[in-house]
């Protein structure tokens, strides 16, 4: 009950501090057509992943659970917002955006600060970025919004932590990429990218995902309890170390548990109808 309280009481917390921090959530996002060509490219390739997960779904849902469930409103280009600057991570809060930090709005420090966490030379931490957040983070991001319309942000943010928000849809995007065929890419990427990720962290973030706490109840005690107290400075991230790490942990876990995309599908449903 507590984690349940503490979620909410964060959700409305950024919902106040969002707006004042560079990311506006509704009125002031751009159309595409007034976007960069890097901003243009990005939403581009979000929005085709977008469409190929919505297919999927709204057939899976109509199977399931004998009705369409889609990813709408966010379907759809002027909905995916990629204009802010100065946070590498942005929370989608159920406002029927999806909100991605592209590679040319991070600041050089942020970029610099990307590159020595994937341990490799600036032009290879573009296109990993671009792979990561573009592709994979879409994914999750629109399945995050499914979850939304099965019910409501409300009985979502009710429903699970902060760092659950994360941590479930990247789960079911990983059966997603497995059921769209795409396991050996995705897969295979997302554990090459973070390897040396990971290593790197482990000495300041590992003890929060050790066996001992995975096997908790709640999961992951220590993680949820640092998202929880440092949420704006995580996703504000000057320093990309931690989101960056805990990001490659999500997916990680999400490898290593992730059932069947309808098992997945399945139990975001019972939770949350």
């Amino acid at each position: 009950m507590q984690e349940v309280k503490t979620a909410a009481a964060i959700l409305i917390a950024l919902m106040l501090l969002l707006p004042g921090c560079g990311l506006t959530l509704t009125s002031e996002r751009p159309p595409y057509e007034d976007l960069t060509a890097g901003e243009q490219g990005a939403v581009n390739i979000i929005l085709s992943e977008l469409k190929a997960l919505d297919k999927l779904v709204s057939a899976r849902s109509r199977a399931l659970f004998k009705k369409t469930i889609d990813l709408s409103p966010v379907v759809d280009r002027d909905r995916i917002h990629v204009s802010f600057k100065g946070r590498f991570l942005a929370l989608n809060v159920g406002d029927g955006v999806i909100h991605v930090a592209t590679w040319e709005n991070l600041t050089d420090e942020q970029r610099a600060g990307v590159a020595k966490n994937f341990k490799t030379t600036a032009a290879k931490a573009k296109l990993w970025y671009e792979k990561m957040f573009y592709r994979i983070l879409a994914v999750s991001n629109g399945v995050k919004q499914w979850f939304f319309n099965i019910n409501s942000p409300g009985k979502a943010f009710g429903s699970f932590s902060i760092f659950n928000m994360e941590v479930h849809p990247m789960r079911t995007a990983m059966g997603y990429f497995t059921a769209a065929g795409r396991k050996s890419e995705i897969w295979t990427f997302s554990s090459a990218a973070c390897k040396n990720v990971l290593a790197q962290g482990e000495k300041r973030f590992g003890h929060m995902f050790t066996m001992a706490q995975s096997n908790s109840k709640p999961r992951f005690p220590k993680a949820k309890t640092y998202m929880n107290e440092n949420t704006e400075a995580f996703y504000e991230a000057s320093d990309p170390t931690e989101s960056i790490y805990f990001i490659c942990q999500w997916m990680a876990i999400g490898r290593d548990e992730t059932e069947s995309f309808d098992e997945e599908l399945k139990w975001l449903y019972s939770k949350l109808k």
